[in-house]
């Protein structure tokens, strides 16, 4: 049975999503339960801030900041306008941050530090400052800080050493200074502000204006030695630039000596005649061809012996006229050929001639174009060095005239920034750690409160809300009963009868609502109530829901079957005597003499008795299995108060009669282990409580510890149109 009821629990667990071991955080819980130390945790916040405000007004020592106000000088007005050697301040962004990064710079603050001779101000070298007085108390604080820090800290940490050179003194000075001192820039400006923070208000000023003072003669000497690195770097390349110049004129001057120069004017003129003889070269090629041709053509025709053809080709008017009339001529044959012979030799004589003249031109083209080319690499090689000659000369009078421009701005230099609002001695104080003291306490009073809220919510291990039994048990809540008004167990009858609309008589009816429709087959006609330990009000919850049976007109039995304690007699108002269950089961009387019925209940009570013979046993016997066979026969509803699980087996011998069981939890006093153990005790034997019932809730008590709204039905606002009393 126990097994199958966490199997169920198991599986119900994963259908929501999540596993039964996985410990998950419910935001919403945690907020509601830091809802309820609302009151603790403000009262230690405001704890924390009352002892940070002591702190940042009593304990810490008051600090005192004055500023100085720089403007930057974009581009400053030059007196004489000559192009700067040294460019001044150019207004980007980038180059105010330079400027604030070059104020703060430890450059600066060395430099600050030695103008003010810090190495002797007791402020910041601890070999001068003032023994305190003898105070027991700060020294018991102070050992007590060592102890802890020893304790806390590795015994191989090395402590901070005091400084022991005057190097290492005036770093400390330098580091100390850096925190003092702050540069901030005005938004869309070439503002300046240098803040020195101190406590003391007269140095804070002396801080902020030396250093400003000194920022701007900083950017002076800087530009003095700029411009005097700058006149020595001119002189030495002024030096070298003129042996340049000199130089360069004398190798000019030695070439044209040397060379056989001509000007340009000249060489266009040889240039356009080797053209000329190019072109008489070519025409003069053509002819010669053209005659050498013709004497081809003349040897080929003579070959042939066709004087028609010789003399066509000759072109000779003799040779024309002699080669008509030779045929059957002697004398004009042999006048024919020696004609032709002089012809032969003049076109040989002429193609000679010709190729001489070729040779000619062939030569004198050679010799032009040689000269040509000789002129031009001579002309190149003098232009160039002129162009070399002028450059230098060019280069030596700029650097000449930068030169004579720098000596002249040495005596001309202005600053980039000036100072437009020097720092006044500060007449407030302010604390740079105060607030965050005061935000720091604060916040540990609303840790710790939250802290011990979670704590104590952590060990509180009773319950409280109907879900925790839900989740734990598997098993589902019936009814909540609030605690019923009255003194005495009597009262709390008289009350229920006299107030049948109260809240508590609501619940009740609730309950036995929910427990009438919890077995779908049919009511349960026999009802157990128990609970784990005893005073978790199974008893009270037992009669009054008799008392509601009773009043729906149905014959209602109460049985004690805690007969150990017997507390019903008391509680009702009734006579111990012989009716009770110990006469019922020996046979001495029957259930109509045993049972008895009070005035202030409509409903039999069947109460328990002293036995020798142990009540286990008794409850065990066949006479008492039919004495409840019994009761339902003649009774519409039995109900049996049992003694608790925890305690003694009773509960689980009649439970197994029973048709609905109603376990009964002590709300804000009855812890889970405890409901958890005694229903392991029912299902060790096979049975299964029906419900269980949250009892003698504590309004007022949920208020307090901001349950309210979980159980709305109480809150008197809510069911003032409901309930009565």
């Amino acid at each position: 049975m126990n097994r199958e009821r966490l199997s169920f629990a198991d599986e119900r667990s994963m259908a929501h999503g999540r596993d039964v071991d996985d410990d998950e955080i419910d935001i919403g819980k945690l907020v509601r339960t830091l809802w309820r130390g609302k009151w603790l945790i403000a009262a230690l916040a405001i704890f924390g801030f009352c002892i940070g405000q002591y702190y940042a007004t009593y304990r810490v020592t008051p600090y005192y900041r004055a500023s100085a106000t720089l403007t930057l000088e974009v581009a400053g007005e030059q007196l004489v306008n000559f192009q700067r050697v040294t460019d001044g301040f150019y207004g980007d962004d980038a180059a105010v941050t330079t400027e604030k990064e070059v104020i703060a710079s430890r450059t600066m603050l060395s430099k600050l530090a030695t103008e003010l001779d810090l190495v002797n101000h007791p402020m910041f070298n601890p070999a001068l400052r003032a023994s305190p007085n003898p105070d027991p108390l700060r020294d018991a604080i102070a050992s007590a800080k060592t102890w802890v820090k020893n304790l806390l800290l590795p015994a191989s940490a090395p402590s901070p050493s005091a400084p022991t050179t005057p190097e290492q003194l005036k770093e400390g000075i330098v580091s100390a200074l850096g925190g003092m001192i702050d540069v901030t820039n005005k938004d869309w400006s070439y503002v300046l502000i240098i803040s020195a923070t101190s406590s003391d208000a007269e140095l804070a000023a002396l801080l902020a204006n030396t250093l400003s003072r000194l920022y701007i003669e900083d950017r002076l000497e800087v530009k003095f030695e700029k411009s005097r690195q700058a006149t020595e770097w001119l002189t030495d390349r002024v030096v070298g630039l003129q042996q340049e110049v000199e130089r360069s004129a004398n190798e000019l001057k030695q070439f044209r000596s040397d060379a056989d120069l001509i000007n340009a004017d000249a060489l266009a003129a040889m240039t356009l005649r080797l053209k000329d003889q190019r072109e008489r070269l070519t025409e003069a090629r053509i002819m010669q061809a053209a005659k050498e041709e013709k004497v081809m053509l003349l040897r080929t025709a003579l070959a042939e012996g066709d004087a028609a053809r010789i003399a066509a080709i000759a072109n000779d008017p003799v040779l024309t006229r002699l080669a008509a009339q030779l045929p059957g001529n002697p004398n004009q044959t042999r006048l024919f050929n020696t004609r032709l012979d002089v012809v032969d030799a003049r076109f040989v004589g002429e193609a000679a001639r010709g190729q001489d003249q070729i040779d000619a031109l062939e030569r004198a083209v050679t010799t032009q174009d040689e000269a040509i080319a000789r002129q031009s690499q001579e002309l190149v090689r003098v232009e160039q060095l002129e162009r070399e000659a002028e450059a230098n000369r060019l280069l030596y009078e700029y650097f000449l005239t930068r030169l004579k421009e720098t000596s002249v701005q040495e005596g001309l230099q202005q600053a980039d920034a000036r100072i437009i609002s020097p720092a006044i001695i500060p007449s407030y104080s302010f604390n740079p750690n105060g607030d965050r003291a005061i935000l720091l306490t604060t916040l540990l009073g609303l840790l710790a409160g939250a802290g011990l809220i979670l704590l104590k919510e952590r060990m509180i291990t009773a319950v409280r809300l109907p879900d925790e039994l839900e989740e734990a048990t598997d098993i589902p809540v019936l009814g909540q009963i609030p605690r019923i008004p009255g003194r005495t167990r009597s009262g709390i009858i008289r009350y229920l009868t006299k107030h049948p609309a109260s809240a508590p008589a609501e619940a009740i009816r609730n309950l036995r609502t929910s427990l009438v429709l919890s077995q779908s087959a049919a009511p349960p006609q026999l009802t157990m109530v128990t609970s784990a330990l005893p005073g978790e009000g199974k008893s009270t919850m037992a009669v009054a829901l008799a008392q509601n049976y009773a009043g729906l007109g149905k014959s209602v039995l109460l049985i004690e079957a805690d007969i150990r304690r017997r507390t019903l007699a008391k509680f009702l108002g009734l006579k111990e005597g012989d009716a009770n269950m110990l006469s019922l089961l020996s046979g001495e009387q029957t259930i109509e003499d045993a049972v008895q019925t009070g005035k202030n209940f409509a409903f039999d009570v069947l109460l328990g008795a002293t036995s020798d013979i142990n009540p286990a046993d008794l409850l065990s016997s066949d006479a008492f299995e039919g004495l409840l066979t019994a009761a339902r026969s003649d009774y519409d509803v039995v109900i049996v108060d049992t003694p608790p699980l925890l305690i003694v087996p009773d509960a689980r011998i009649i439970g197994q009669y029973a048709d609905a069981i109603l376990f009964s939890v002590l709300w804000n006093r009855t812890t889970l282990i405890q409901v958890t153990d005694a229903l392991k005790q029912l299902t060790s034997i096979g049975i299964r409580a029906s419900g269980l019932v949250l009892s003698n809730v504590d309004p007022k008590a949920m208020q307090k510890l901001g349950y309210g709204k979980r159980y709305g039905a109480y809150d008197r606002k809510i069911g003032r149109g409901y309930y009565k009393n």
